[in-house]
């Protein structure tokens, strides 16, 4: 008589979009204070169930080209755990912490080349891209080299989303990001919000969808299963919400470190290269990155073998 074991799959909640300094995308708080917001944010995603997320820099994409990443990783001893496990088997005390840079693209960087032999950009984890117009829209979605194109869902859309621009992102493996953030401050911007995340998933058909937060103060982060619930106002499935804020989200930085090891789509070819220390745990990112659609679907089921 076989014993029988019973396989339980953890699921894993991320937020990719922390800004940081928190509550100062435009320069008008202190470092100090901004840090500080931050700090809480970090805080209160690993007590509301949250096992990663992103510190989010956001500034225009010819200075991020000259800009070294400068986010420092808060180090807050037993609360905050270092990017050292590998995902699979991570378990919800374990917090990890990525760094991303958000560009703006807008008209005057057209003839600018997103690439991933930048040294600059190689030095954030995650790459982002806020297009202006449905120009760079198009740019972003066919020649960019990022992991995430976010939109600014708080105000009405400037152009139109044709499903043809966006599937060239969905093919390449590009996700696209919802943030609510702005719309649990003001009723304008939830109402927009609606109404452009539907659109947004239209246009998509619900394809590599993630949902972050943009919370620039501890108060305007949400609990994933009432992010999953938000994600229905949406027109998400509660499977397809939970895979926006878990699935997708370990998608998106196994592409990123696909792109970090890769350069124009070919394959580095050095023998044994290996991550660093703090990048190990991405490499269990494989079982969503092929196939996301299909898998994880119910990530808190248990199978019996």
């Amino acid at each position: 008589m076989g014993a029988s074991r019973v396989l339980k799959i953890i699921i894993m909640f991320f937020d990719l979009d922390v800004p940081y300094p928190a509550n100062d995308r435009e320069g008008g708080t202190s470092a100090s204070s901004s840090l500080g917001a931050a700090h809480n944010v970090a805080q209160s995603a690993r007590k509301l169930g949250y096992h990663g997320i992103a510190y989010n820099v956001v500034m225009p994409l010819k200075t991020a080209l000259n800009k070294p990443c400068d986010i420092k990783i808060i180090d807050t001893a037993s609360s905050l755990v270092a990017l050292t496990t590998h995902l699979k088997s991570s378990t919800p005390s374990q917090f990890h912490q990525l760094t991303r840079l958000t560009v703006i693209a807008d008209e005057s960087a057209i003839n600018i080349h997103l690439t991933s032999n930048n040294q600059n950009l190689l030095s954030y984890d995650l790459i982002s891209v806020i297009p202006t117009t449905e120009k760079m829209l198009s740019h972003a979605c066919s020649n960019y080299e990022c992991d995430i194109i976010s939109l600014d869902m708080s105000v009405r859309m400037p152009f139109y989303l044709k499903p043809s621009t966006l599937n060239m992102a969905v093919q390449r493996g590009v996700f696209f990001e919802i943030g609510y953030g702005s719309a649990v401050r003001d009723t304008t911007a939830r109402r927009n919000l609606i109404g452009n995340a539907a659109n947004l998933i239209r246009a998509t058909r619900g394809q590599n969808i993630i949902v972050s937060s943009n919370a620039a103060c501890a108060m305007d982060l949400r609990a994933p299963y009432d992010v999953i619930n938000l994600c229905t106002l949406f027109g998400l499935d509660g499977a397809a919400g939970k895979r926006a804020i878990s699935a997708h989200p370990r998608a998106v930085v196994y592409h990123a470190a696909t792109r970090r090891q890769t350069f124009k789509g070919f394959a580095a070819v050095e023998a044994g290269v290996a991550l660093a220390r703090n990048e190990e745990w991405v490499v269990g990112c494989l079982d969503v990155a092929d196939g996301t659609q299909k898998r994880g679907q119910d990530a808190d089921e248990e199978m019996e073998g």
